[in-house]
C-alpha cells in the first residue's frame, strides 16, 4: 500500500500572514491586508449600543485595536467613525500614537486617520510631552492646513537637509508624505536647496516612477550656469544622454538646453586651463558668448570659438593666449591640419610678425588679424575692453 503525505501548504501559508499581521515591518503597516479582520470589528462594533461601547473597547484585545486605523481608511458612516475614535480615546497608548503616523504617511489626506491622531496628539501632550516635543507633530497645526506646506515650513525653519529632516522626524522614505514632501520641495526650493540636497534630488529622480519634468526644470531654470552642481549636471546627462538628443530633451525648453550646453563648454574650459588659473577665472565671466570649445589636451591647444573670433591657447603659455579675427584662424587651421598638425607633426603656423597686444588697439588704435592676451593685472581689463567692443 502506497501513502501520500501532503505538505499543509495553505496552514502553513495561514500560520505566515498571521506572524506577518501580528509582527510586520513598520514600513509595511500601511499596506497591510486587513480587510477581513476589518469587516468583522465593524460588525461588531455596529451591534454595540452605546452603553455598552466602553466594555468592549477594555476586551478588546491589544492587537486587535490597531484595526481600528485600518477601519478609519475604510468607507465607513459616520456612527461607525465615532464609535472607532470613542474606543481610540479610551484606549490610547504611545504606541497607537507611532501606529496612527506611520499610516498618516502613506494616507496623509485621510480625514478620519487625521482626526484619531489628533486623538492622540493629546494623549501623548498630557502623558508624554517630552516624547512628544521630539515629533514632527508637536511642530504642524492638527488637524487644518495643507500638511506638506507645513512640514516644508518647519524643513525651511530648521534650516537642515531633507534626508536628515526625514530621519530625524520618522518619515518613512518610500511613504506616500515622503514622496509628496521631496515632489513640493524641489519644485519650488532654492539654489541652497538644490546645492544642500543634490544627493537626495539625485537619488529622487533615479528611483522616480516616472520622470519629473517639472523639477527638473525648476533645477535647470533657478540655478545660473555658474552655479550649476556638476554631480547633478553630470547625472542628468548619464541618465539621459546629452542635451539635444533623445526624447528627455525633447521635453525641456530650449533656454534650458541652451543653458546646461553652456555649462558643458564651460566644463571643457575649466578641465583644460585649470578652474583655478586666470585664464578660467577670467573666460567663465564671458561663458555666454562661448559658442564651442575644441581641446587637444595630447597637442597643448584649445580652440574656443567667440562670434567673429577664435581664441587660440596653447597649454605652455600659462598667462597669455591668442585671439585671432575667424578669417585668418581658418587660414591657419587649413595650414595646421595640411602638414599633419593634429597627429603631432607640425606646431601650430603662429604668424609672429601680425601679431600685436590687444592693449594697442585700445590705447593707439592699431589693428591686426591676431592679438596676444596677457592676463595679467591691467592686461586683463584691455581683454574685457575689446570684447565690450565687438561681441
Amino acid at each position: 500500500m502506497e501513502y501520500t503525505i501532503a505538505p499543509p501548504q495553505l496552514k502553513f501559508q495561514s500560520i505566515l500572514d498571521s506572524v506577518r499581521k501580528n509582527h510586520p515591518y513598520a514600513e509595511e503597516i500601511a499596506w497591510m491586508d486587513m480587510r477581513d479582520e476589518v469587516r468583522e470589528l465593524l460588525a461588531q462594533i455596529d451591534s454595540l449600543e452605546e452603553n455598552r461601547l466602553d466594555t468592549y473597547a477594555y476586551i478588546l484585545g491589544s492587537s486587535r485595536m490597531e484595526l481600528v486605523f485600518h477601519a478609519l481608511l475604510q468607507n465607513i458612516n459616520k456612527d461607525q467613525k465615532d464609535k472607532l475614535l470613542a474606543i481610540l480615546s479610551i484606549r490610547s497608548k504611545r504606541r497607537f500614537f507611532y501606529y496612527n503616523w506611520i499610516m498618516l504617511q502613506e494616507h496623509y489626506t485621510s480625514k478620519n486617520l487625521i482626526e484619531s491622531f489628533c486623538i492622540l496628539i493629546s494623549f501623548m501632550q498630557e502623558n508624554y510631552p517630552a516624547e512628544f516635543s521630539r515629533s514632527l507633530a508637536s511642530r504642524i497645526p492638527f488637524p487644518g492646513g495643507d500638511w506638506i506646506s507645513q512640514a516644508l515650513a518647519v524643513l525651511e525653519s530648521e534650516n537642515c537637509a531633507l534626508d536628515e529632516f526625514i530621519s530625524k522626524y520618522g518619515i518613512m522614505k518610500n511613504s506616500a508624505f515622503a514622496k509628496a514632501l521631496h515632489e513640493e520641495f524641489f519644485l519650488h526650493c532654492s539654489i541652497d536647496g538644490f546645492i544642500r540636497n543634490e544627493k537626495a534630488f539625485m537619488e529622487w529622480i533615479r528611483l522616480s516612477e516616472e520622470i519629473q519634468y517639472p523639477q527638473i526644470k525648476h533645477y535647470l531654470d533657478v540655478m545660473t550656469v555658474l552655479e550649476y552642481s556638476e554631480n547633478i549636471n553630470n547625472f542628468l546627462i548619464d541618465l539621459y544622454g546629452p542635451p539635444g538628443h533623445g526624447v528627455f530633451w525633447d521635453n525641456i525648453d530650449e533656454i534650458f538646453r541652451s543653458k546646461l550646453s553652456e555649462w558643458r563648454k564651460l566644463k571643457d574650459l575649466g578641465r583644460y586651463m585649470g578652474i583655478q588659473s586666470e585664464k578660467f577665472l577670467f573666460w567663465k565671466n564671458y561663458y555666454q558668448y562661448v559658442e564651442k570649445v575644441e581641446c587637444y589636451p595630447e597637442l597643448g591647444i584649445l580652440f574656443m570659438y567667440l562670434p567673429g573670433h577664435v581664441v587660440v591657447d596653447f597649454k605652455k603659455d600659462i598667462k597669455k593666449s591668442y585671439l585671432y579675427k575667424k578669417a585668418k584662424f581658418q587660414l591657419s587651421l587649413k595650414s595646421f591640419g595640411a602638414q599633419g598638425g593634429f597627429e603631432g607633426k607640425c606646431a601650430w603656423p603662429m604668424d609672429t610678425d601680425s601679431v600685436i597686444p590687444v592693449k594697442s588697439v585700445i590705447l593707439e588704435n592699431h589693428h591686426s588679424e591676431i592679438y596676444e592676451l596677457d592676463y595679467e593685472r591691467l592686461g586683463k581689463l584691455y581683454i574685457r575692453d575689446y570684447l565690450e567692443m565687438y561681441l
